[in-house]
C-alpha cells in the first residue's frame, strides 16, 4: 500500500468513534441521573473490569454534568467478606480510600458515598465455622450460606438503610414505586446461564426487575458490552488511570488472568452468589468451599509468586478433608438438639397426675412407659464440627498466619470464637489453643444408611469397631446426655440410633451403636471400654450384663445394658489414674517427651508403663517413634493422647 493510501485510511479510521457504544451507554446514564428525582443510584464495585467499567462510566458522565445539576448522591459499595487473601484485602481497602480521596479532591464527596461492608461477627466464615461448627457448603449444594451471610446480606443492611432514608426524604413516595437504582455490572455474554437469568428479570431496555425486593429498580448498562470492547475502552484511558483514581494496572493484576468475578448481590444475576467457586480470579475468598481442593485462584497466585499462600491451599483442603469425616462430626443438629433438650427437661419437670410414678397398677405403668416411650429413630443426618475439630481448624489458622506472616483472623472474631465455645458449655480457654499444623489423610465416610463408603473412606492404620448400647433412656434424655459429656470432655464418639419395639411384652428401648476408630483402640474390648468409660457407666451397672432387656427390665429398672469387661473396676480406676498423669503433664506442658532421647525415657518409663494398658498407647508410641526416626518430626505428649481419631495430631 502506498503512502497516499495509507495516510486516506489513517484519516478515515480517525473520524470513526470505535467507542460510540461507550458514550451511548453515558448518555443515558446521564438521563436517568438527571430525572427529577432524589432517589440515589448503587454502584455495586467488586474491583473487577465489569464494576471499574461501570464505575468509570458513571464517574465520566458525573465529570461532564455543570454543578448545579450534580444533586442525586451516588453510593460505591464493595463487600469486604473478611475472608480474602491478604493481598486482595489490601487492595481492598486501599481502592476504596483512593476513590474516597478522589471525590474530595474533584469536590464531589457530596455526591459519591464510599461504603467498605463487612459482615457482623455472628456471620463470618471462621465464626460460623469455626466457632459454630457449621460445616462448608459443597459444590453441590443448592444453597450458598456464606455467600448470603458474608456478602449479600450486609450489602442489604446498607440498602435498607439508604432506602429509609430516600423514603424519609421522598414525600411523593409510593409503595408501588422504586427507591433506589441497582446499577450491576453484568453482561450477557459472560455466560449462557448469566445472559438467561438477565432475560428472565429484564423488563425493558437496561432494567431489571430485582428478584426480591420491589423497592430496588435494576439497572444493567453494561449488558450488551463485549469483552473485548471492555478491555479496550478500559486500556485506553488517559494514563492508565480510572478517573476515580487507581491503575487500570493494578486492577488487572489483583484482578488475575481469568476474566470472571465473584458474585457480590443478588437479584437479576442468577440467585446468591451464583458463581462463587467457578472462577479463578483473586475476588473471592481463599476459604471457599466451592471452589474445592484445587482451587484455581489460589493455584494462580502460587504461581505468580505469592508462594506463602500454598499454607492458605493447605489449611482450606484439611478443612474439606474432615468435613465429611464422621469423627470429626457430631452425632445430632444442633436445631434437633435444642429440641431434644426441651423434651428432656419437660420429662425431668414432669410432675403431673399423669407421671408413671402416680399410677399404683404395674400393669397400667409399663402400659404407660410403653405408650409414652420416646423412641430413637435412624436417620443419618451428621451435626456440626466437633468441639475438637473446631479447635483444631483454628489451631492450625492460627499456626498459618503465624506462617505467612499476615492477618488472616481479626482479633475481634477469634474473641467471639472462644466465647461462643464458653457459651456452648466448653471449657477452653485461649492459652489451650496453640498454633499447630496438622494432617488428615485417613478418612472415614459413611454412606446415608450408615455404612462404610469404601470409595472414599482410607483409614488404614486404625481398625474399625461398632459398640452397641441399650438403654432404657428415651431417646431426647439420651441425646442431652451423650451431649453433656461431650461438653465436660470436650470429646465427641460418633453413634446411630434406633429402637427395638416388643407390642407382645409392651416394652421398647433404644440402641445406640458408637463408631469407634481411633489409636486408643485395637480390639473390640478396647472399644467398648473406650465408649463405656466415656459415657461414665463402667462402674454404675444396676442389673446384670448378662440379661437381655425383654427378660430382665422390669418397672422400676433403669440403666444400661453392656456386655461384661473383665476386671472393669480395676480398669476404670486405671482410667482415674492414667487421667490425671495426663492432667500432670499437661500442667507442666514445659515436658516434651522426645522418645530418641534415653535420659527421658528413663525419666518417664514408669508412666508410659502405667499408661500403656489404656487404649493401646504402648502400641501407639512405637509408631510414634518410627515415624519420628524417618521425619524427624517432633510429637508432643498431649498432642497425641487428646487425639481419639484414625489420625496423628502433628506438631511439625
Amino acid at each position: 500500500m502506498n503512502n497516499a493510501k495509507l495516510k486516506e485510511w489513517e484519516e478515515r479510521y480517525s473520524k470513526v468513534n470505535v467507542f460510540q457504544e461507550f458514550d451511548e451507554i453515558k448518555e443515558f446514564l446521564k438521563n436517568e441521573y438527571l430525572e427529577d428525582n432524589m432517589k440515589p443510584f448503587i454502584i455495586s464495585y467488586s474491583g473487577g473490569k465489569d464494576s471499574s467499567l461501570v464505575l468509570t462510566l458513571v464517574w465520566q458522565m458525573i465529570m461532564k454534568l455543570p454543578t448545579d445539576l450534580l444533586k442525586r448522591e451516588i453510593h460505591v459499595v464493595m463487600s469486604d467478606a473478611a475472608a480474602e487473601t491478604p493481598v486482595m484485602s489490601r487492595y481492598q481497602r486501599g481502592i476504596m480510600k483512593i476513590i474516597e480521596t478522589t471525590a474530595v479532591e474533584q469536590k464531589l464527596d457530596h455526591i459519591f458515598k464510599v461504603h467498605l461492608v463487612k459482615p457482623s461477627i455472628k456471620g463470618r466464615f471462621f465464626f460460623r465455622t469455626l466457632g459454630r461448627g457449621y460445616p462448608p457448603a459443597t459444590p453441590n449444594s443448592r444453597t450458598r450460606p456464606c455467600t448470603f451471610h458474608m456478602k449479600i446480606l450486609p450489602i442489604q443492611r446498607l440498602l435498607n438503610e439508604i432506602i429509609n432514608q430516600t423514603i424519609q426524604k421522598q414525600d411523593c413516595f409510593s409503595e408501588n414505586s422504586y427507591a433506589i437504582t441497582s446499577i450491576l455490572g453484568v453482561r450477557t455474554s459472560e455466560s449462557v446461564s448469566r445472559a438467561e437469568s438477565m432475560k428472565k428479570h429484564s423488563v425493558e431496555d437496561f432494567y431489571a426487575k430485582h428478584a426480591t425486593d420491589d423497592r430496588i429498580r435494576v439497572m444493567h448498562p453494561i449488558k450488551n458490552i463485549e469483552l473485548d470492547a471492555l478491555w479496550s475502552y478500559l486500556l485506553a484511558l488517559p494514563n492508565g488511570e480510572f478517573p476515580y483514581g487507581g491503575n487500570v494496572s493494578d486492577m488487572m493484576k489483583m484482578y488475575g488472568k481469568t476474566g470472571h468475578e465473584c458474585s457480590i448481590t443478588e437479584g437479576s444475576q442468577g440467585g446468591v452468589g451464583a458463581s462463587c467457586g467457578q472462577v479463578g480470579s483473586r475476588t473471592g475468598c481463599f476459604t471457599c468451599p466451592l471452589a474445592g481442593k484445587n482451587d484455581k485462584m489460589l493455584s494462580a497466585m502460587i504461581d505468580e509468586g505469592y508462594t506463602n499462600y500454598s499454607y492458605l491451599q493447605e489449611w482450606k483442603n484439611y478443612m474439606l478433608d474432615i468435613r465429611n469425616d464422621v469423627r470429626f462430626r457430631l452425632p445430632t443438629q444442633r436445631q434437633k438438639f435444642n429440641k431434644h433438650q426441651k423434651k428432656a427437661e419437660l420429662l425431668e419437670d414432669d410432675f403431673s397426675l399423669f407421671s408413671v410414678d402416680c399410677i399404683e397398677d404395674s400393669h397400667q405403668r409399663r402400659l404407660h412407659r410403653y405408650e409414652t416411650f420416646n423412641k430413637a429413630i435412624f436417620n443419618y443426618a451428621p451435626g456440626g464440627f466437633t468441639i475438637e475439630a473446631r479447635k483444631r481448624m483454628l489451631e492450625y489458622l492460627l499456626w498459618t498466619q503465624n506462617k505467612i506472616g499476615e492477618e488472616l483472623i481479626e482479633e475481634e472474631e477469634l474473641q467471639a470464637i472462644y466465647q461462643t465455645w464458653k457459651e456452648d458449655g466448653y471449657d477452653i480457654e485461649p492459652k489451650d489453643v496453640i498454633p499447630n499444623r496438622y494432617k488428615h489423610d485417613e478418612k472415614l465416610i459413611l454412606l446415608p444408611d450408615g455404612t462404610v463408603n469404601e470409595k472414599e473412606t482410607t483409614v488404614t492404620s486404625f481398625p474399625l469397631f461398632y459398640v452397641q448400647v441399650q438403654t432404657q433412656y428415651n431417646d431426647s434424655e439420651f441425646v442431652t446426655y451423650v451431649q453433656n459429656k461431650v461438653k465436660e470432655t470436650n470429646r465427641s464418639i460418633h453413634y446411630f440410633s434406633k429402637s427395638m419395639d416388643s407390642q407382645e411384652h409392651q416394652m421398647a428401648f433404644n440402641e445406640y451403636t458408637f463408631i469407634v476408630c481411633s489409636p486408643f483402640a485395637n480390639n473390640q474390648q478396647q472399644a467398648e471400654h473406650y465408649v463405656y468409660s466415656w459415657l461414665d457407666w463402667t462402674d454404675s451397672f444396676n442389673s446384670s450384663l448378662y440379661d437381655s432387656p425383654y427378660e430382665s427390665w422390669e418397672e422400676d429398672d433403669e440403666g444400661i445394658y453392656v456386655p461384661q469387661l473383665e476386671n472393669d473396676q480395676l480398669a476404670y480406676s486405671k482410667t482415674i489414674s492414667a487421667n490425671r498423669l495426663i492432667t500432670m503433664i499437661e500442667e507442666h506442658s514445659h515436658i516434651d517427651l522426645i522418645w530418641k532421647e534415653d535420659t527421658v525415657l528413663s525419666e518417664t518409663n514408669n508412666l508410659i508403663k502405667e499408661m500403656s494398658f489404656l487404649e493401646g498407647v504402648k502400641y501407639y508410641l512405637l509408631r510414634l517413634r518410627e515415624n519420628e526416626e524417618k521425619s524427624r518430626i517432633h510429637f508432643t505428649f498431649p498432642t497425641f493422647t487428646e487425639n481419639d481419631y484414625g489420625q496423628l495430631g502433628l506438631a511439625i
